[in-house]
C-alpha cells in the first residue's frame, strides 16, 4: 500500500471548530498525524511526499468560483471588525 504525507501538516494546527453551535477542541491537530505515522511504521508502512503539480491542475477537480473563495478568504476573513486567526465556518453546506 501506497501512504503519502505532506511534511506541511505539521504545521495545520486549528485552535477549534463549531460543532453544532459549540466550541470544540479540533482533532486535526499536528499530534494526530504523528499518531497516524506511528501506526503506519508500525504496520511496516513508510510515506512518501506527494508529488506537486502546477496550480492549473487544481481546475481540473475543483471548481474556479471554489479556487477563488480559497485564494481570497484569509484576507476577507482578516478584514473582518475582530477577526479571529482562524478562517472558521459558520455554515456548513450539505450539498452542492
Amino acid at each position: 500500500m501506497r501512504c503519502f504525507y505532506a511534511p506541511e501538516t505539521a504545521a495545520h494546527d486549528p485552535r477549534f471548530f463549531l460543532l453544532r453551535g459549540q466550541v470544540a477542541l479540533n482533532e486535526e491537530r499536528p499530534r494526530r498525524a504523528e499518531l497516524l505515522l506511528a501506526g503506519l511504521a508500525e504496520a511496516g508502512l513508510g510515506t512518501e511526499v506527494p508529488d506537486t503539480y502546477p496550480d492549473d491542475a487544481l481546475g481540473t477537480v475543483h471548481t474556479d468560483r471554489y479556487l477563488e473563495f480559497l485564494s481570497s478568504a484569509h484576507s476577507e476573513w482578516s478584514r473582518l471588525p475582530i477577526a479571529g486567526p482562524e478562517v472558521v465556518a459558520n455554515l456548513h453546506p450539505a450539498g452542492p
